[in-house]
């Protein structure tokens, strides 16, 4: 959830030989060495745009029953308006499709959030808000219709007041819509809201608590870990007019109780932004959010909770090294698995110089952090600014991938923002074991189809080559060659040891994998024999 704006010819021939079957490339696709330890590599895809040329991604979701990603945020029209967009692509984030939302007489629209409601046949739902140029905005819902088709609606606000942004929506298992974000009311304060749909196709609005009465909060993200157990994360200012980070909670009997999140030692103020997760007698629960030291340095954080001590402990993130502010944006177990989590945002050092970020967090409570513009594929001219969600697509039980969409620029142009989606390929092509010349090395491809042939390619300079037969596949390879193929076993493991000769010692090669019957293309394996 994305807190809204308030030469080798020697050496190719050595590496034909270790393959099983020599094959000309029009026979097709690609190549692919398998290998036992590896750096996850994400396939960039730039987002479509409307006729404005400018575009940002806030969130996205998976259609576990439709097999489609879509995601949420705003595009630039050709008069220079924003109007709310969604994108959705059917075959695994290859292609994708923008679609303006209707505004309903309003200038400007922006989308932050996407929900899939129920199973098998769920709607789909997203939050967001409608304005003019100088005006508060007010909060927005769109929910899809048969064919793609979309229709908005207004959100109810507190107290007659007109204003407000709906920046979340979430489901519990009763399929009970959920969504908040903030209102204003009459006399002009902000309060964090919770909306709930009615059995009349209505909204009913809620004031939360805040820490201190008459303070201004908002809530930026929402769960439901059942019909009768919602929570909600975000910010509310305390009684010396310092913003913190807070949960809300809602039991039967209780209604609303607004806690504080631990800072740590050098906290002055800070944010939750991004829920996943249940607790309270259920497994994990993340959050994601930012902190503000006394100097002004913004610091990603996040917290768990723990059901030992059932309290949210702190896990201070920190920043790429070199790196004064970070935010963190989205938090998410990937795979279904609670050991470690996945959160992602940004760092920088001031205006202009943010880049987007990935941190992962072990069972251990380890910390790593990647700068994505070092972890991506196929994204040259461009900076990566701000990973803003990441999610997972839940629909093939062998293959969960994670897809993480953003902002950046492009090298070059002006500095409009636009959106772009990083996806985990699903052949998982490893670097080779022990990765040195003159000894037998282990190749090595995961998450094959079962007995599908496995095409493997080679090169040695980067490019982009289409797949033929494949539209939106594409080899990030110079002149591939097809070194030969491999068959996955039962496990869909495609594996080879094959001899490295000592002159490879100091060559460069780019390694990737295709498996045709399903234009599947690996992560791209760069790799220097030592």
């Amino acid at each position: 959830m994305y807190a809204p704006r308030d030469t080798q010819s020697g050496f190719a021939a050595i590496m034909r030989k270790v393959l099983i079957v020599i094959l000309p490339l029009a026979l097709l696709d690609v190549l692919c060495l398998p290998a036992l330890a590896k750096k996850t590599t994400y396939r960039f895809t730039a987002l479509p745009e409307l006729d404005g040329n400018a575009s940002r991604a806030f969130g996205g979701v998976s259609d576990p029953d439709l097999g489609y990603l879509r995601v949420a945020g705003e595009a630039r029209t050709a008069s220079g308006t924003w109007q709310a967009a969604v994108w959705r692509s059917v075959d695994e984030g290859r292609i994708w499709e923008v679609r303006g939302l209707p505004g309903l007489g309003y200038a400007n629209s922006v989308a932050y959030n996407l929900t899939i409601v129920g199973s098998p046949t769920g709607k789909v739902v997203a939050s967001g808000a409608f304005y003019d140029e100088g005006q508060f905005p007010a909060p927005a819902r769109w929910e899809r219709l048969p064919g793609e088709d979309w229709v908005g609606t207004l959100l109810p606000t507190l107290d007659g007041g007109q204003t407000g942004e709906e920046i979340a929506t979430g489901t519990d298992d009763s399929g009970n819509v959920l969504g908040v974000g903030w209102s204003r009311t009459n006399v002009g304060v902000k309060r964090a809201v919770f909306w709930e749909s009615d059995d009349q196709g209505g909204w009913q609005i809620t004031g939360l608590p805040s820490l201190s009465r008459g303070a201004e909060a908002q809530a930026n993200s929402v769960d439901g870990a059942d019909s009768l157990l919602w929570i909600v994360a975000g910010f509310s200012y305390d009684a010396v007019d310092r913003m913190q980070p807070v949960i809300w909670e809602f039991e039967p009997g209780q209604g609303w109780r607004v806690g504080r999140l631990p800072l740590p030692s050098d906290g002055v103020t800070g944010q939750a932004v991004d829920f996943d997760g249940e607790y309270l007698g259920q497994e994990g629960g993340e959050i994601a959010g930012s902190y503000e030291d006394a100097e002004g340095n913004t610091h990603a954080i996040s917290w768990y909770y723990d059901d030992a001590t059932q309290r949210w402990e702190l896990v201070d993130l920190r920043e790429l090294p070199g790196y004064a502010n970070g935010q963190a944006l989205s938090v998410l177990h990937p795979y279904d698995q609670n050991e470690w989590e996945i959160v992602v945002g940004s760092c920088d050092n001031g205006p202009g110089t943010a880049v987007a970020t990935m941190w992962q967090i072990d069972q251990f409570g380890t910390v790593s952090s990647t700068d994505l513009n070092a972890s991506t594929f196929g994204a040259d001219g461009w900076v990566l600014e701000v990973a803003t969600n990441s999610f997972s697509n839940a629909w093939d039980v062998i293959w969960i991938p994670l897809t993480v969409v953003g902002n950046g620029i492009r090298t070059g142009l002006a500095d409009d923002p636009h959106a772009f989606a990083l996806i985990e390929p699903r052949l998982d092509l490893f670097e080779p074991v022990p990765g040195i010349a003159g000894v037998d090395n282990t190749f090595r491809i995961e998450r094959c189809t079962p007995f599908e042939r496995i095409h493997i390619i080679r090169g040695f300079v980067d490019g982009l080559v289409n797949v033929p037969g494949c539209p939106g596949s594409q080899l990030h390879i110079a002149n591939p060659a097809i070194a030969g193929i491999v068959v996955a076993d039962a496990d869909g493991v495609a594996e080879l040891t094959a001899f490295v000769p000592p002159f490879a010692h100091g060559k460069r090669v780019l390694m990737q994998a295709v498996e045709h019957g399903n234009c599947d293309v690996s992560n791209l394996v760069d790799y220097t024999f030592p």
